[in-house]
């Protein structure tokens, strides 16, 4: 989606739009995930799918492949922070990383920080035990620019991945 409004307007600093719909997230620690929009007769309308390394997005009918270190990805997170407050995970990088839990110890807050000043901001809430597992089902993620927010209808924890099912070079 993301991809898609930087196409559409370009000069743009912020990011102000609101999208509800359906889509399947799978994550795998600590870098590996799969995000998939789905839209009318539940057809994907964007897929974002990370190996780790690389980022595979189909949007708008057009698809591309970027490695996470290029400069030019729209992103300003790693894969491991977009895994991590999906997965409400502590912070991989104590260093670099601030964090706050409730009082059972599950992480509500994700920052980091670079040069002093906060670069990203992840939220993590309304956390539900689902096969032992704590999992929060509402999530925001902000940059500078950018507010992503997702809730969970239903979660499923250790489920079986295809083979392939993050290999961002399979994809079309």
């Amino acid at each position: 989606l993301f991809a898609l409004w930087r196409r559409i307007f370009p000069e743009a600093k912020t990011l102000n739009l609101s999208v509800k719909g359906r889509a399947l997230i799978a994550a795998e620690s600590p870098d590996r995930f799969r995000i998939e929009v789905l839209g009318p007769l539940n057809s994907t309308v964007a897929l974002f799918v990370s190996n780790g390394t690389g980022l595979y997005i189909f949007s708008d009918g057009q698809s591309a492949r970027n490695d996470w270190d290029d400069p030019r990805l729209p992103f300003p997170f790693r894969p491991a922070e977009v895994v991590g407050a999906l997965l409400g995970a502590r912070p991989p990088d104590g260093g670099r990383y601030g964090f706050s839990t409730d009082k059972a110890g599950r992480v509500t807050e994700l920052i980091r920080q670079e040069n002093g000043e906060s670069v990203i901001k992840a939220a993590m809430s309304d956390y539900r035990t689902v096969s032992g597992a704590d999992v929060p089902f509402a999530i925001t993620m902000k940059d500078r620019r950018k507010d992503l927010g997702v809730k969970y209808s239903s979660v499923e924890v250790n489920p079986d991945f295809a083979p392939g099912f993050f290999d961002t070079d399979r994809l079309p």
